[in-house]
């Protein structure tokens, strides 16, 4: 995917622990256009509970941010492995109103069924979203 990603559907939701990750605030966002150019992609950034603005690195095994993109028509996803993301504002995780916004950069892969890799990358990402 070489292009620019703009969502038309956003939302949050609030998560429990899962036993690799911390309960969290799930924000995502969905790119789905049916023509000329069929599209369905999906990013979603889960956000460890009582996280404060600032910057965090992306890994496999953070317990802080995981950033995960979804291409739906592929059944691809790649998660972040390296890359940061910088809050500069976080929603209430009680609630799970308020802004969400920031910068990111990530460096992801897909396995494949035949074990061949995906590698996708994503500079100078950003991110305003309000519930």
């Amino acid at each position: 995917i070489n292009e620019r990603y703009e969502s038309n559907e956003t939302g949050f939701n609030k998560r429990g622990e899962t036993g690799s990750f911390p309960a969290y605030l799930q924000a995502w966002s969905r790119q789905f256009t049916s023509k000329p150019d069929f599209k369905d992609y999906v990013l979603s950034i889960n956000i460890a509970e009582g996280l404060s603005r600032g910057t965090y690195s992306f890994s496999p095994e953070s317990k802080q941010v995981r950033l995960f993109f979804f291409h739906i028509l592929e059944g691809f996803v790649w998660s972040a492995e390296s890359g940061t993301v910088t809050f500069n504002s976080i929603p209430d995780f009680e609630a799970i109103k308020g802004k969400l916004s920031g910068t990111f950069n990530f460096v992801g892969t897909a396995e494949l069924g035949d074990g061949s890799q995906l590698v996708l990358r994503a500079d100078n990402g950003s991110f305003n979203l309000e519930q």
